[in-house]
């Protein structure tokens, strides 16, 4: 199995033959508004372009995987990109009807599908009534025969169906968000920085993070993360890639 990181959440996951583009964001610096509202310059969004070697990339994938449709997620240039190229978009039932009417192709993922085993899991981006307001997501557990499992949990701050995820299905690698977003008013709607270092006490595998220094409101870089991380002893299973970078794990099952 790789992952190659693209920006933010979006990067391309081999897993057996498939090349899954996950969470696809792929237009030019600039072309989303700023999400930053108080505290902070807002800034137009993304941040950065798309590293180097990302269209050669994107030429190799066979289908595309969403977690929820914000735009950082799936923006305007994604979905024209989606059309020409004819790719198939997976997606938890409850995004089917707004996502054909994008002219999308676009099919629930469910289990069995691609030769894999499926568990969708529930996400809160953000806690209490901002949870809420932010609208439904999905995180995805997927197992591959012969390939490491891998729970990719969407934009989320820690509620029981992650901690429980992580605790009980003990998956290989763990794709998590790593920016604290934050709007300059009211709490982080991702993980903050102390869940982060709680996910990755929890994980029994190896974590992946992301999600970072592309987005004005992701307040915490890379090296703040690896820092917190390296105090609390827990960056041996931590990898923070850079945009650009790939991945390789092998199953140890």
């Amino acid at each position: 199995m790789k992952i190659h990181q693209l920006r933010n959440a979006t990067f391309i996951l081999h897993l057996g033959p498939h090349k899954i583009l996950v969470d696809p964001m792929l237009g030019e610096a600039g072309s989303l508004p700023g999400f930053r509202m108080l505290r902070g310059k807002r800034k137009a969004n993304p941040l950065i372009e798309l590293p180097s070697g990302s269209q050669e990339a994107l030429e190799q994938v066979t289908w595309a995987l969403l977690t929820h449709q914000h735009p950082d997620h799936l923006d305007k240039v994604a979905c024209a990109w989606l059309r020409e190229k004819g790719i198939t978009l997976y997606v938890h039932p409850q995004d089917l009807k707004s996502l054909s009417r994008k002219s999308l192709s676009v099919k629930s993922f469910l289990e069995n599908d691609l030769d894999m085993e499926v568990i969708p899991v529930p996400t809160k981006h953000g806690p209490g009534l901002v949870g809420r307001l932010m609208g439904k997501g999905t995180g995805w557990l997927l197992r591959y025969p012969g390939e490491p499992s891998i729970y990719i949990t969407g934009d989320t701050v820690m509620i029981p169906a992650v901690s429980s995820m992580i605790k009980n299905a003990s998956p290989e690698v763990v794709v998590a968000p790593a920016g604290a977003a934050n709007f300059g008013i009211g709490p982080d709607i991702l993980f903050p920085l102390s869940e982060l270092l709680t996910l990755a006490e929890l994980a029994s595998g190896k974590v992946v993070f992301n999600h970072q220094e592309a987005l004005d409101h992701c307040l915490l870089n890379r090296t703040d993360l690896s820092t917190a991380l390296e105090t609390r002893g827990l960056m041996h299973k931590c990898l923070i890639p850079k945009d650009g970078e790939e991945l390789s794990f092998t199953s140890k099952l």
